[in-house]
């Protein structure tokens, strides 16, 4: 027991602990950028703060992940040619997947 009164296992037990959670955190974050490419000039439904239902075709993601370009944009009053959408507006999104 060190002076703090933490033991060695209960430090490797913490160790172990935030490892698993590092691996998790890794393991989301790479199926996220995952379907971020997989999304790539698909149709793509998005759930908007207020539950507004938008649709349009994926462009592309800014470095940060703040915004989507996107095209064709379906809105409740009317089609966009070309919009940004602001990820920090967005509550979920949903395309369908690709299987070749």
């Amino acid at each position: 027991m060190d002076g703090a009164g933490v033991t060695e296992s209960e430090l490797t037990d913490d160790a172990s602990s935030m490892n698993e959670v590092q691996s998790t955190r890794a393991f989301l974050r790479r199926r996220f950028l995952e379907s971020l490419v997989a999304m790539g000039n698909q149709r793509v439904e998005f759930t908007m703060h207020g539950r507004t239902k938008v649709a349009a075709k994926f462009g592309s993601s800014d470095i940060d992940v703040l915004h989507f370009q996107v095209s064709q944009l379906e809105t409740p009053i009317g089609v966009q040619p070309e919009a940004l959408l602001r990820c920090s507006d967005m509550i979920a999104y949903k395309f369908e997947v690709n299987k070749h």
